[in-house]
């Protein structure tokens, strides 16, 4: 739609209608066409996709509008367009200054990518320099300019209500309406033709995939897949700020998946939702995975937990069966504790409650064993049933219930789950279409690669929008099996995770909030950020985090340094230089995504000099090392941060002078070490200048160090003792049957996501580090994963006991179906 400018208005044209923007008071209202006709120095300076609404933050009113977006599905019988935002512009209303044409035309990932570092959005006007931008609204066109998986549908759909919602109701769902309260003015309008400038935008992950099935038991058919997870606007952020239930009985992370099939005309629908365990816990503090913490007692938050159900019920209709997939024994253990608690105190027929440690049953990469758990919901997954609805357009069949699915963060583990449900469920949908034999009990290889793919990117996008970084176990979810790169990618999305909690977390939690409010917050709360204190400690956590990611476990760590490379114009960090008894590492982080991007090794035998010395126009000593890779020369440079690490300490430098002492002392210590280590005697000169580029070349990428020694994984023999995982026999009728029509396969089971750290069989290559580190770096043991939660035995040990048995007599008096695997 064009965008025009006057003295006193903004007008963006639609089809039947004006939206007229006053540029003085910042007020949105509806138009005919005709009103154009009025205004005698109309100028038309741009063309947008849709808006998104109205933002006020300090006293100053900014347009939020769609400038790019693209088309990843299309509605098979309204044909309305699913558009996923690939770019947003705020747009300043004010009678001061003139927004340039040239701002609406930045489709080239060129200049997007000048305006996400820029930070600011340039106005030319020829009254007044650029609009100081809050830096608030700088982070929520991040939410939305950098891979945000925010959505819309065209032609006056409503992506916000699923299938079966749809066809019962006209209204939004206001649970997953993003953009609801920056649309207040035109909400509230009495016009005729506002339902066009009222798009629901949701944030979650659209796909939709075409394909031909095919086979001796199946009949040739032609459909398509369309995969829709909705985040909720409750109770809505980052992960280690949202956290568990909230008063009203919203709980974190609540996403509804909804995956259609279209066939023949016909349209089935299956929804199923995840969401944070529903009761008051949270994980505080900034060592690496914080210890789980209940915060309220059972009386106090057990009617909450009633709220939250109950909410369920009144939503999806009955039964809502809640799939706890957290470890049985271990830190999870009182998070298992206090939902079984709950679940009892309840004691509801219409709730049901399944308990699986999915980390003791598929250890050892025995993905399969997530059979088993589709065993025991099979004649739950019959009486929730699923959505039909015919060529007619008449309502069939309804979905009565839902699948609650969750684990700690509600990712990794929760994706593998869903993903073989849907799997279940479609074998369910195409026995009943007539597609495949009644005998048949596995989906045909076509759809199940499809729906592999579809998950395994679903997985990815949800733990971004969540914890800040794809899924980890990603590759089980695409193809079945657990891979080398697979498990390298895992680490360093573990790493990357836990960096952005600590340094991100809380400018995207604010600019989360401000959006979702309509930007009412007060002015003191949108300039505060994180303290210099928090900062200097998170650098020193980092720098711990990388040592334990990087190195392998008998590598002797002699020094570590916060750096920042000599390209980067600001003084952020964004190096970690690691110096052990054979090599020197650099671990570079991209400053607008904080992920970790790129991992250098040089062994001593590869360097040929140190220089320490100025670099281009810069005042700062840089430290630069040379060294010699498969015949050809590179090079490299750093200079210190805003901190120095003395004993695994971050102390703030005080100033220019004290920062080149810290690079000198830097590169003392490197020369000395590879000295004393290898019996080569480097040089380390002292320039004026360094000479050319701060490096020789852009780094090639974290794919580059795969195969690297560094990196190597042990494989992990089965331990002499293995953990009983805690059971409680109710029923040998619960028990699930030989028999039962499940896919037994492991390239069938569905991958999931990941989030919740590295892998057990990653246990070796990160939770035995610290004893490996010796002086001058002292690091106290990391809580990175308890051995016992994971299977996994370092001896002899009594025999546990049962911390569940405490449960039985209660569980089989109880009226809800509770099943613990």
């Amino acid at each position: 739609m064009q965008f025009f400018a006057s003295k006193n208005y903004y007008f963006a044209k639609c089809i039947k209608s004006i939206l007229r923007i006053c540029r003085t008071k910042g007020e949105l209202n509806i138009v005919g066409h005709s009103e154009l006709a009025k205004v005698t120095d109309l100028q038309c300076i741009g063309e947008i996709d849709a808006v998104i609404g109205k933002l006020v933050i300090e006293e100053t009113t900014f347009l939020l509008a769609v400038t790019h977006s693209t088309r990843i599905a299309t509605r098979i019988k309204s044909e309305n367009e699913i558009r996923k935002i690939e770019r947003i512009c705020a747009l300043p209303i004010d009678s001061e200054h003139q927004i340039d044409a040239s701002y609406f035309s930045g489709g080239s990932p060129t200049h997007i990518e000048k305006i996400k570092k820029s930070q600011i959005i340039k106005f030319v006007s020829g009254f007044k320099p650029v609009i100081p931008q809050p830096k608030v609204v700088d982070e929520i066109l991040r939410l939305f300019n950098d891979n945000g998986d925010f959505y819309y549908e065209t032609a006056g759909g409503d992506i916000t209500n699923n299938l079966q919602k749809s066809a019962l109701s006209n209204d939004s769902n206001n649970v997953f309406f993003w953009n609801k309260a920056l649309l207040t003015d035109i909400l509230e309008e009495n016009s005729s033709t506002k339902d066009e400038w009222i798009i629901p935008i949701v944030q979650g992950y659209v796909a939709q995939k075409s394909l031909f099935i095919d086979g001796e038991d199946i009949s040739p058919t032609d459909l398509t897949l369309t995969l829709i997870s909705r985040r909720s606007i409750k109770r809505a952020g980052t992960r280690y700020l949202r956290r568990g239930i909230d008063d009203d009985g919203n709980v974190a992370n609540f996403v509804e998946t909804e995956l259609i099939i279209d066939i023949f005309g016909h349209q089935l629908s299956y929804v199923q939702i995840r969401g944070s365990v529903p009761v008051y816990w949270s994980q505080k503090g900034y060592k690496y995975r914080p210890p789980l913490t209940i915060d309220k007692k059972l009386g106090e938050s057990l009617p909450v937990f009633e709220k939250h159900i109950n909410k369920l019920i009144d939503e999806y209709g009955k039964p809502v069966i809640a799939v706890n997939l957290v470890n049985q024994a271990g830190r999870e253990l009182c998070i298992a504790q206090s939902f079984l608690e709950h679940i009892l105190e309840m004691n509801s027929p219409d709730l049901g409650y399944i308990s699986f440690d999915f980390h003791y049953h598929c250890r050892a990469l025995r993905f399969h064993k997530v059979a088993d758990l589709m065993a025991a919901l099979k004649n739950k997954l019959s009486e929730i049933g699923y959505c039909w609805i015919d060529k007619s357009g008449e309502l069939v069949l309804r979905q009565k219930g839902v699948i609650r699915t969750n684990c700690i963060d509600c990712l990794d583990r929760t994706n593998v789950v869903q993903g073989a449900i849907n799997q279940i469920v479609s074998i369910s949908q195409f026995r009943r279409l007539g597609l495949i034999s009644p005998m048949k009990d596995e989906a045909p290889e076509a759809l199940v690669r499809v729906m592999q793919e579809i998950w395994a990117d679903n997985g990815d996008a949800i733990s971004r929008q969540y914890a800040g970084t794809d899924a980890l176990k990603g590759d089980i979810t695409r193809s079945g099996q657990r891979k080398f790169t697979g498990l390298v990618k895992d680490g360093y999305n573990s790493a990357s995770r836990y960096y952005l909690s600590h340094m991100r977390d809380a400018q995207r939690q604010l600019a989360i909030d401000t959006m979702l409010a309509g930007g009412v917050l007060e002015p003191e709360d949108i300039e505060d950020g994180e303290n210099s204190g928090d900062e200097v400690e998170n650098i020193a956590r980092l720098v711990n985090e990388t040592v334990r990611f990087v190195l392998k476990e008998d590598e002797i760590l002699v020094g570590g340094w916060a750096l920042v490379d000599g390209d980067t114009r600001n003084d952020i960090m964004d190096s970690i230089l690691l110096l052990t008894r054979t090599h020197v590492y650099i671990a570079q982080y991209e400053e607008e995504t904080d992920k970790l991007t790129d991992i250098t090794s040089i062994a001593f035998e590869e360097i040929v000099k140190f220089e320490v010395g100025k670099l281009s126009k810069s005042q700062r000593k840089h430290l630069r090392i040379y060294w010699e890779s498969n015949g050809r020369m590179k090079f490299d440079s750093w200079r210190a941060a805003k901190t120095r690490l003395f004993n695994n300490v971050a102390i703030p430098l005080k100033d220019g002078e004290e920062a080149d002492e810290y690079v000198t002392a830097i590169s003392e210590q490197l020369r000395v070490t590879v000295s004393m280590c290898s019996g080569k005697e480097v040089p380390l000169n002292f320039i004026e200048k360094l000479n050319g580029a701060a490096s020789i070349e852009a780094r090639s990428g974290l794919s580059s160090v795969l195969s690297n020694a560094a990196f190597k994984i042990k494989a992990m023999k089965p331990p002499a003792i293995k953990r009983v995982p805690p059971q409680i026999k109710i029923d040998s009728n619960d028990a699930p049957s030989s028999n039962i029509e499940i896919p037994r396969d492991t390239n069938q089971v569905m991958p999931h996501s990941q989030s919740e750290g590295l892998l057990s069989e990653q246990s070796g290559f990160v939770s035995k580090l610290s004893t490996k580190l010796k002086t001058p770096w002292k690091v106290s043991a990391p809580d990175v994963v308890d051995q016992d939660e994971r299977g996994f035995a370092a001896g002899p040990v009594a025999e546990a006991v049962d911390p569940f048995q405490q449960y039985k007599d209660v569980i089989l008096k109880s009226k809800s179906l509770i099943k613990m695997l």
